[in-house]
């Protein structure tokens, strides 16, 4: 494989903790997973983590 150049396409990064996606599965987050009553009116109890960053 040959990198011909690097453009970002948008000008952050996201770093995302989502239970059962990502390539850490079983790994991280490091908590309990989603418990009962997670929805959109309390999306907090989703305990997912994102972080978005400038560059």
């Amino acid at each position: 494989m040959e990198v011909l150049s690097l453009y970002p396409r948008v000008p952050y990064g996201v770093i995302s903790n989502r239970h059962f996606k990502g390539v850490l599965v079983g790994e991280f987050p490091e908590n309990e997973g989603c418990p009962p009553g997670a929805d959109k009116n309390h999306p907090e109890r989703y305990n997912n983590i994102s972080n978005f960053t400038p560059f």
